[in-house]
């Protein structure tokens, strides 16, 4: 799925630029994958180290279509580690991360 592909590589570039307003083009609001990725990039701006995000993204999978959700399995490029689930909403704003279960 081209649109989770885009908006992964799009959040790894907000950790790389430390920027906390790119996140809003990435997370949904209110999600829990916003209050964890605002506070990691708070957390590397502070000098800790930003969460890898070393994912395959030529081998994403959609998993279950549910109306305006979208559930996809994305493989680690550390092919020993299990696939994450990413949960995609679309909202008013377009598609957005809601959750990441890795």
């Amino acid at each position: 799925m081209t649109v989770a592909a885009g908006l992964l590589e799009l959040r790894a570039s907000c950790f790389a630029a430390l920027d906390l307003a790119c996140l809003d083009q990435v997370v949904q609001p209110g999600s829990a994958i916003e209050a964890e990725d605002r506070a990691a990039l708070i957390a590397a701006r502070d000098g800790a180290e930003h969460p890898a995000m070393g994912y395959d993204l030529d081998h994403l999978a959609v998993s279950a279509e549910m109306g305006a959700a979208v559930l996809v399995t994305v493989p680690f490029t550390d092919v020993e580690r299990e696939p994450a689930s990413l949960l995609l909403m679309r909202g008013e704003a377009g598609w957005r991360l809601r959750e990441l279960f890795d």
